[in-house]
C-alpha cells in the first residue's frame, strides 16, 4: 500500500518535472551559489512533494530546496536530481525520496519520468522496478565492468586526483562514466545496468534512496574506508563481485593524503 502511494505522488510530480523539461526559459533557472543552480520546476516539485508526502507520514522533511521539519524519522527529498541536465535538456535526472530513522533508511524511491520507470525498495523486502524484481548483476571481473564517477564540476582543489583516478581506471575496466545523476547512477546499479559507482560529497536527498536499493538488490555500499553504516558524503557502491576491487582502487587514490574530496556539491 505504501509503496503505491508514493508510486501516485512520484509520478504526479514527474508531470511537473515535464512540463518544464525543454522549456525553461533563462528567467525559470536562479544561481544558488558557485557553478550551483535552481530551477523554478526544483521549486515547484519539492512543494508538491512536501505537501502530498505530509498527508501520509507523520515525519520529518527535508529537501533540497529549502523543506524542514525535524523529527525522529525523516524524509529526504531531492526534487530533481540532476539539474544541470534538467537545465540542458539532456534525459538523466530523477526524483529521489528516501525515509531514514537513526541512520538507517526504511525505503527508497526514485522515479524517471523520462523514461517512466519507478524504482522502490524497502528494508527487508526487495528492490523493485515498475513492480518487478530486480537484482545487482553477476559479472565478476572488473576489467569488463562499466563504472560511473561523480563529482562536482566546481571542485577545482581534486581535480588532479579526480584525473589520477580516471587514469588509473582506464584500461582497467570496460567504462567509465559521468552522467551527472548520483541517485540514478545508483538506481542502474541495484538494477544490473551497471557495475560500480563512486560518488562524492553527496548530501543524504542525493544517495539514501539509490543505497538502499543497491542493498536490497544484493549490492555493496560503503564510504572510502569501507564502512557500510553510510548515508551521506563520499560513496562507493558496486554489485558484490566487483566491490572490494573497485573500493581498493578509489582507496589507493584518494587515500594517499589525509585530505579528501568533499569541499563542494553536485546539483
Amino acid at each position: 500500500m505504501m509503496e503505491k502511494e508514493i508510486k501516485k505522488i512520484l509520478k504526479e510530480c514527474g508531470k511537473i518535472l515535464m512540463k518544464y523539461f525543454r522549456r525553461l526559459e533563462k528567467s525559470d533557472v536562479f544561481n544558488k551559489g558557485f557553478l550551483d543552480y535552481v530551477t523554478i520546476a526544483d521549486k515547484e516539485a519539492e512543494e508538491f512533494l512536501v505537501k502530498n508526502l505530509k498527508n501520509i507520514f507523520n515525519t520529518g522533511i527535508c529537501g533540497e530546496e529549502g523543506s524542514f521539519i525535524e523529527k525522529e524519522e525523516m524524509i529526504y527529498i531531492d526534487p530533481i536530481d540532476g539539474t544541470i541536465n534538467f537545465i540542458h535538456g539532456i534525459p538523466y535526472f530523477c526524483i529521489s525520496v528516501s525515509m531514514v530513522k537513526d541512520m538507517d533508511i526504511q525505503w527508497g524511491a526514485i522515479y524517471d519520468p523520462t523514461r517512466d520507470e519507478f524504482f522502490f525498495a524497502e528494508k527487508g523486502k526487495g528492490s523493485f522496478l515498475n513492480g518487478e524484481r530486480i537484482f545487482t548483476n553477476n559479472i565478476n571481473e572488473f576489467k569488463k565492468s562499466i563504472v560511473a564517477f561523480g563529482f562536482p564540476s566546481s571542485a577545482y582543489n581534486f581535480k588532479e586526483k579526480y584525473l589520477s583516478f580516471i587514469n588509473s581506471l582506464l584500461g582497467n575496466v570496460n567504462g567509465i562514466r559521468w552522467l551527472g545523476s548520483a541517485a540514478l547512477d545508483l538506481a542502474n546499479i541495484a538494477s544490473g545496468r551497471i557495475e560500480g559507482s563512486v560518488q562524492f560529497n553527496m548530501k543524504k536527498w542525493d544517495v539514501c534512496a539509490g543505497i538502499i536499493l543497491i542493498k536490497e538488490a544484493g549490492g555493496k555500499v560503503s564510504d572510502l574506508e569501507g564502512k557500510e553504516n553510510v548515508i551521506e558524503g563520499n560513496i562507493v557502491a558496486a554489485n558484490k563481485y566487483i566491490y572490494n576491487e573497485f573500493l581498493n582502487y578509489v582507496k589507493r587514490i584518494f587515500q594517499e593524503e589525509p585530505s579528501t574530496p568533499g569541499e563542494y556539491h553536485q546539483s
